[in-house]
């Protein structure tokens, strides 16, 4: 088959090999942005004397996804992303300096 094959043809095929391969290496690329765009997740239990108030607070704060004061109780739950455990520490840390937090414990999310 290699005897028969003009120089264009073997340009024709290597040419195509080389594009299978960029087409593997940016498939490569795409996964690995994903994997370093990953964040990491938590559940916030926050206990306040004003739930509400506090809340409203919480909801301003970058990284916060979610936060709901629970009914009828003096506990709150908050949702929060961060790029890296580091972040997500500094982000809770935050939450629990709120005036009007009592105590926050976390959960990381699985």
């Amino acid at each position: 088959m290699w005897n028969s094959m003009t120089g264009v043809d073997l340009a024709l095929l290597e040419h195509k090999e080389r594009i299978s391969r960029l087409r593997e290496e940016a498939r490569l690329i795409r996964e690995l942005r994903q994997l370093l765009r990953a964040r990491v997740g938590a559940y916030v239990f926050i206990r306040a004397e004003h739930p509400a108030q506090v809340i409203a607070q919480v909801r301003r704060i970058r990284g916060v996804v979610k936060a709901d004061a629970l009914q009828g109780s003096s506990e709150a739950i908050a949702v929060v992303e961060g790029a890296s455990l580091e972040r997500l520490e500094a982000l809770i840390g935050r939450i629990k300096s709120l005036p009007g937090v009592l105590a926050a414990k976390s959960k990381l999310a699985a």
